[in-house]
């Protein structure tokens, strides 16, 4: 069984380097299996994957929160998967 987040992202800046920044470092980590930029509140929105939550927590604090342009995570977590699809239909 596997721990899948969505952890919503809020910079404490927006300029063209930190966004940059940002999306640079998350290509870097295999437990980020999508990151998107976002209008509104947060600017990104990840799906992590993880054995368990304590992982998951370590992961967080040590490679995501420790960044410096980093101002707040709200975390969603999955309880359930209802639906699961790869493909589009067109």
């Amino acid at each position: 069984n596997l721990f899948i987040a969505f952890p919503h992202i809020q910079l404490t800046n927006h300029s063209e380097e930190t966004i940059k920044a940002f999306k640079n470092e998350m290509t870097g980590y295999p437990q980020v299996m999508e990151c998107y930029h976002l209008t509104g509140h947060y600017d990104f929105m990840l799906k992590i994957v993880m054995p368990d939550m304590v992982a998951y927590n370590e992961f967080l604090r040590e490679k995501i929160g420790s960044l410096p342009y980093i101002g707040n995570i709200q975390s969603f977590l999955v309880l359930s998967e209802v639906i699961h699809e790869t493909a589009y239909t067109l």
